[in-house]
């Protein structure tokens, strides 16, 4: 039977090794090298991966440090997991850098192929004496116990934190808005400075983290390489829904179009939004008809980001409470992802100082 980390024990391990990080407390010496030396690594996933490792044996020093997936052993975890969901968002509020900005650092090659972190992962050339720097760390690792673990996993935030992309200081007891503040606030924020398009979807991918537990997303102008749209819905691994945000006037046809792309692609949901204020209104029932009746695809259309905001706090399964203070953060981590400006950054977390 497989380890099921405590994701409040590892939330709790990483505050007390970021106190310690930002402490004046001498951290080994070995550690912050190897943090050093792996954060030179031409695959930054490599970054991810050792937190992930360091995190989980500070948080159950059972765990195989080289694990991936759980699989029917002992010492088996989750690491893709524990680093979406604990380490990423954490790491996101402190200012600490993974060396990636995606959601799911550990969904990447080489990592999402193999069980088990080992020699025998297909890297590229650049990349092979870095993999070979982490398995002398993952190694090093296996012997430490609970204690010795939240020094090193110290150790590396202290290194990250020095060359980290600027914090964004929201916390659980920052300021936290009624809905209505919280709506007309989102509103203005994702119009202000649409920065190319970048708010837009990552208030469209923050609003369906509310609602799935899968959701992933894609570069600002990709032509859809992975899926049509900005946004997808997974569940077990398939795409259940795929969603598009336009922070420009789109047309009828842009939406029959994508409409069609999502059908292509064997999905049965779209989810269309148009949040420019300057946005005519598209002929909805009419389009909503076409997606079914021709491209058997359910279309819903969303012409105002408070439109689409109420949508998710009605669908979240979480109390409405609890939901109005997560959004901030689900936000502040999609906006990270989708790298916007600093200036941006500040401004979000801005809105939430001050006690509630």
């Amino acid at each position: 039977m497989a380890i099921k980390l405590d994701y409040n024990q590892a939330r709790k391990r990483f505050t007390q090794a970021l106190e310690t990080a930002r402490s004046e407390e001498a951290l080994p010496v070995e550690w912050v090298e190897h943090a050093r030396r792996i954060g030179q690594s031409p695959s930054k996933t490599y970054i991810a991966m050792i937190a992930t490792a360091l995190l989980a044996k500070a948080t159950d020093p059972r765990v195989d440090p080289f694990s991936l997936k759980v699989r029917n052993y002992e010492t088996a975890y989750s690491a893709r997991a524990l680093c979406k969901d604990v380490l990423v968002p954490a790491s996101v509020q402190a200012g600490v850098s993974l060396g990636t900005t995606g959601r799911e650092p550990l969904n990447n090659q080489p990592f999402f192929r193999y069980e088990r972190v080992g020699p025998d992962m297909a890297v590229l050339g650049p990349s092979k004496p870095y993999l070979a720097h982490l398995l002398n760390a993952l190694g090093e690792l296996e012997a430490l116990d609970g204690s010795t673990s939240l020094l090193a996993l110290a150790a590396f935030l202290r290194v990250r934190l020095l060359g980290a992309p600027a914090s964004l200081p929201l916390e659980a007891g920052s300021q936290v808005l009624g809905l209505s503040g919280l709506v007309e606030t989102m509103a203005e924020f994702v119009a202000r400075d649409p920065e190319g398009g970048r708010r837009g979807q990552a208030f469209l991918a923050a609003c369906l983290d509310l609602v799935f537990p899968d959701v992933r997303t894609q570069r600002v102008n990709d032509p859809s390489r992975h899926w049509p749209g900005d946004v997808a819905v997974f569940r077990d691994g398939t795409i259940i829904l795929a969603a598009e945000s336009k922070q420009r006037p789109a047309s009828d046809t842009e939406v029959l179009q994508f409409v069609e792309n999502v059908s292509k692609a064997g999905v049965e949901r779209a989810l269309f939004a148009t949040l420019d204020p300057k946005q005519s209104p598209l002929a909805t029932a009419d389009l909503q008809g076409i997606g079914w009746d021709k491209y058997r695809v359910h279309l819903m259309l969303f012409d105002d980001p408070r439109e689409l905001l109420h949508a998710v706090f009605t669908w979240s399964p979480s109390a409405l409470g609890d939901a109005l203070v997560r959004f901030p953060t689900v936000m502040a981590t999609r906006l990270q992802e989708q790298e916007i400006d600093p200036e941006g950054f500040e401004e979000w977390a801005a809105i939430f100082e001050g006690e509630p």
